[in-house]
């Protein structure tokens, strides 16, 4: 074994994100995946646009408030409310 990362040349797109992903409070883990989105985002050619699906929950509004500033990489950000019907 080289001593590398297991993701190390791999595509950007083929690694595995960190443990915890977006929405979940996880410290460390959450950040670094909030990097790599970021990193992800600035190396495309192209505006980046962020869609938030979720329900009336209020602590909604704070995982995208956390998530948006976190990652500061996007050109737009659209919220969809979904209802019972």
């Amino acid at each position: 074994m080289n001593g590398g990362s297991k993701d190390e040349g791999k595509p950007p797109n083929a690694r595995a994100p960190a443990a915890g992903g977006p929405g979940r409070n996880h410290g460390a883990d959450n950040q670094s995946y909030a990097d790599v989105v970021r990193d992800r985002v600035a190396r495309e050619q192209r505006d980046a646009h962020l869609v938030v699906v979720g329900d009336f929950d209020c602590s909604g509004e704070d995982i995208e408030r956390d998530w948006v500033e976190r990652t500061g990489c996007w050109s737009s950000v659209t919220r969809v409310l979904l209802t019972h019907e």
